[in-house]
């Protein structure tokens, strides 16, 4: 039995032990004098594995350890060493296969003189024996079929097969008996030159090749007599008083079709596809390229289409726009008969275009005819990201992309259960609504922090959850303002910033939606602390607010009411506002340093929160007066405020 050999080598090698007893690592008993701590290990039982047919090749042996120390806890200790170093270990250790080794229990005993602890560990070593020969008799060479005493092979010759003789009782060489080797062959089989799709049919005395007639499936003319032949006899189809020029409408009431007549206009003409050449005309001489042209009137409407490629070039981006006039044929050129409906994603297919412009004009206001709708295609560059093209931003928090290594744009705590999940970008760059719905579905989902993606870590956190702004709603989904995903502040919650940003002068643009009204209030970021340092407060009342010190600067009346596309700046003590690109006004009482510690907060002297839909703010801590239409640009374009 070697099981203790590898016993041995395993605790030897294993630093967990000999940091503890060194080498005092003993079979059976310890040698005398031996100082604590040490181990003893000790040989319980050997358990063979039977198999029957020969000695064991697996044997299950239980060892007890006795780790003694001259205090419980070292015992313990060193108990834990042992057992780490034992259990579930398995490999070859001082030439001994392991297979397993399963611990099975511990105990402590005391001896008192001398006084010492020892931990009593037991395992179950489980040990292949590799070396086992297991003598089964005198192997057999040279030995051939005919040496067996119930084999006769005598006279065999090549082809022959070996076949049982009952009467013999041996096998012995005997010829193939044949057989057929192909459906002809056989006695009750005649195939005479078949062809695809034949099928063997009896025909009272042999199987012969055929064609299937319907006369040899049963039932299958008294089917073919039963089935509809004509759309009267359909069981969802309804005729009745059918007269030239009907067609098949479907009614949903009785779910069936039913004929009814075409529309026709005052001159009796058929209404619809009365103008499709003039439509054709229209979308074919227009400047631009016009994908569908479709016009209506009171005695017809006309309708045009060619769909242009849905795959853009490389480095371009794919705009589709949604037009209506108020007139029918109207002049694809003439630009002032056209509006234009809400703008739709960039790289839209031809198929889900049309069908939002489809959309727009049955649920739109005034849609009587006369009218005209035109959707029109162009590729344009593609739109680079805000922060990559104009750097240097202090902090930016945004529900889209804004800077190439950003990774996650907000993390959710679902109300559920309070589960939190960091939800990044789609392939678009906007935000993964997909995985937020999934995350937040059947229940409420709202914003703990928004990540800045300026680079300076500097992200905005609310850890009250009374106080965190909602991005998902459990009955209506994703919160959204003009289309794209929103954070509703409508609660009064607002976001504290890693560290005080303190700025000189500086542009900080915002897009927003408030909502709330009365005294002052936030509009999109709130700056410094009540009146002990400077303020922005983005709107008061109807009036953009600066607050310097203790004083309000006011620039100039502007409504507070929709999305807006706001840029409060500062640039050598004189501080601006601009509007959806419009110049509001300027002041330059304002003096000092501004300060931002808050994000979504509003005047909180006056006791009120930003609320409303907050999408993106970016603060710029230097004058960005050279690219600020460029970058209200970008904006305005993801965006679509103005």
């Amino acid at each position: 039995m070697n099981a203790g050999k590898a016993v041995y080598g395993i605790l030897s090698a294993n630093s967990g032990v000999t940091d503890i007893v060194g080498t005092n690592i003993f079979p059976e008993i310890a040698e005398q004098e031996t100082a604590v701590p040490f181990i003893v290990y000790q040989l319980q039982s050997v358990d063979p594995d039977d198999t029957h047919d020969g000695p064991s090749k697996l044997d299950e042996v239980r060892f007890e350890f006795l780790c003694y120390a001259d205090s419980y806890n070292a015992a313990a200790d060193l108990g834990v060493a042992v057992r780490a170093a034992l259990d579930r270990v398995s490999g070859t250790y001082n030439g001994v296969h392991v297979e397993s080794v399963q611990f099975n229990d511990v105990d402590v005993n005391i001896e008192y003189d001398p006084r010492r602890y020892s931990k009593v560990l037991k395992f179950t070593f489980r040990i292949k024996r590799d070396d086992v020969t297991i003598a089964l008799g005198t192997p057999v060479t040279g030995a051939v079929l005919g040496d067996l005493s119930d084999v006769d092979v005598t006279g065999v010759t090549n082809g022959q097969l070996i076949a049982y003789n009952s009467t013999s009782g041996n096998w012995e060489a005997a010829n193939d008996a044949g057989g057929a080797e192909q459906l002809n062959d056989l006695s009750d089989v005649i195939v005479n030159l078949p062809a695809t799709g034949e099928v063997l049919i009896y025909d009272g005395g042999e199987f012969v090749n055929d064609n299937i007639a319907i006369s040899n499936v049963t039932g299958l003319q008294a089917a073919l007599d039963a089935a509809p032949d004509n759309l009267r006899e359909l069981t969802d189809v309804t005729i009745s008083g059918l007269a030239d020029n009907d067609y098949l409408q479907y009614n949903s009431a009785t779910g069936v079709w039913e004929n009814s007549a075409l529309i026709l206009g005052r001159n009796g003409e058929q209404y619809t596809g009365n103008y499709d050449s003039e439509a054709e005309t229209l979308l074919d001489g227009a400047t631009e390229t016009v994908e569908l042209y479709y016009t209506a009137q009171a005695d017809g409407d006309g309708l045009s289409e060619s769909a242009s490629s849905d795959t853009p070039t490389s480095g371009y981006d794919i705009q589709r726009k949604l037009w209506y006039a108020e007139k029918a044929q109207a002049d694809p050129d003439t630009s002032g008969d056209w509006t234009q409906f809400t703008a739709i994603a960039d790289n839209t297919t031809f198929a889900n275009a049309k069908a939002a412009l489809l959309a727009y004009l049955k649920e739109r206001t005034g849609g009587t005819v006369p009218i005209s709708l035109k959707m029109t295609w162009e590729e344009v560059a593609e739109a680079t990201l805000l922060l990559d093209t104009y750097t240097g931003a202090a902090a930016a928090y945004s529900l889209r992309k804004l800077e190439s290594t950003a990774t996650n744009a907000v993390r959710v705590r679902r109300a559920s259960d309070n589960t939190e999940q960091d939800i990044g970008f789609n392939g678009s760059g906007e935000l993964d609504t997909t995985s937020l719905a999934s995350f937040c579905s059947g229940t409420n989902g709202f914003v703990k922090t928004w990540y800045d993606q300026s680079g300076s870590a500097n992200d905005a956190t609310q850890t009250t959850t009374a106080n965190q702004p909602k991005i998902y709603d459990s009955v209506t989904g994703v919160v959204t303002e003009n289309g794209k995903p929103a954070v509703d502040n409508t609660n009064g919650g607002y976001f504290g910033l890693g560290s005080t940003i303190t700025l000189t002068d500086f542009n900080i643009f915002s897009v927003v939606n408030t909502v709330n009204s009365g005294a002052f209030y936030g509009y999109g970021t709130y700056i410094g602390n009540r009146a002990t340092t400077n303020q922005m407060i983005w709107e008061r009342v109807n009036n953009i607010a600066i607050r310097a010190g203790g004083g309000d600067v006011q620039m100039a009346a502007t409504s507070v009411n929709g999305q807006k596309l706001a840029n409060a700046l500062r640039a050598s003590n004189v501080t601006g506002y601009f509007q959806n690109g419009t110049d509001i006004g300027t002041n330059n009482t304002a003096t000092g340093n501004f300060q931002v510690a808050n994000i979504l907060d509003g005047y909180s002297g006056g006791g009120v929160q930003a609320s409303g839909n907050f999408q993106e703010i970016v603060i710029y801590n230097s004058d960005q007066s050279t690219n600020r239409t460029n970058i209200e640009s970008n904006i305005n374009t993801f965006y679509s405020i103005y």
